[in-house]
């Protein structure tokens, strides 16, 4: 990859301040010399009612299918979806079925790292990677505070 070409879908510039390259941030309006990487992960925000679910799931898919494209190993490519409630949890298992997304492909995270829970149809389907994880945000939060704990303010 060109060092002088700015990550895709950038907002980036590549600028001269006080005599030195940086890359400006056009959102932020700050710099770093350091050349920023291409975008990962994105938030989809709107009222209720409006298709978010099947809008992420489609980019989901189109994420995939220009990964192919290019040649990446799509066993290797999950996405994990964070959600608020279980009844928005709930949603998304059930959109996933109605667009197509087999039960061997979703893994929903409950922590549960047990030899029984391994061996669960999520994990068993295209390969060793489950193609989407659904978790709640409650679990990702008790997860975090116990991966941290040992650390002091």
């Amino acid at each position: 990859e060109d060092e002088a070409t700015p990550p895709p879908a950038s907002v980036y510039e590549r600028r001269l301040e006080k005599g030195q390259e940086v890359w400006f941030c056009t959102v932020t309006n700050s710099s770093t010399a350091v050349k920023p990487h291409g975008a990962r992960g994105g938030l989809l925000c709107d009222d209720m009612g409006l298709g978010k679910t099947f809008s992420a799931i489609g980019a989901i898919v189109v994420r995939e299918f220009l990964a192919a494209r290019r040649g990446e190993d799509l066993a290797a490519l999950s996405t994990v979806v964070v959600a608020p409630t279980e009844a928005v949890l709930s949603q998304w298992r059930d959109s996933l079925q109605q667009s197509g997304f087999g039960e061997g492909e979703v893994l929903v995270y409950t922590g549960d790292f047990s030899p029984r829970a391994l061996r669960a149809p999520a994990l068993r389907g295209r390969s060793p990677y489950p193609r989407l994880v659904l978790l709640h945000k409650w679990k990702l939060q008790a997860d975090q505070r116990a991966v941290f704990s040992h650390l002091k303010a």
